[in-house]
């Protein structure tokens, strides 16, 4: 997950009985003071911002269908 701060890499399995039951790991990259100074490399918080949105907008890129969530199945 990439916020305007931070980059949260860690799992995506967030159900209750897995941290009662689980040692998972998580790493949160937030970068400390300001921005880079001009010419330098981007934050890796910024990197992954920058492929997300490549393969968000990807032409490969489809569109989960829609799916009822309520009512009967």
């Amino acid at each position: 997950m990439v916020t305007e701060k931070a980059a949260y890499i860690g799992t995506s399995n967030w159900s209750a009985d897995y941290f009662q039951r689980t040692a998972g790991s998580a790493l949160v990259l937030q970068p400390a003071g300001s921005a880079p100074p001009p010419g330098t490399e981007p934050t890796l918080r910024a990197q992954l911002q920058a492929s997300f949105d490549r393969d968000w907008g990807s032409p490969r890129a489809r569109g989960a269908p829609q799916r009822d969530c309520g009512g009967d199945t």
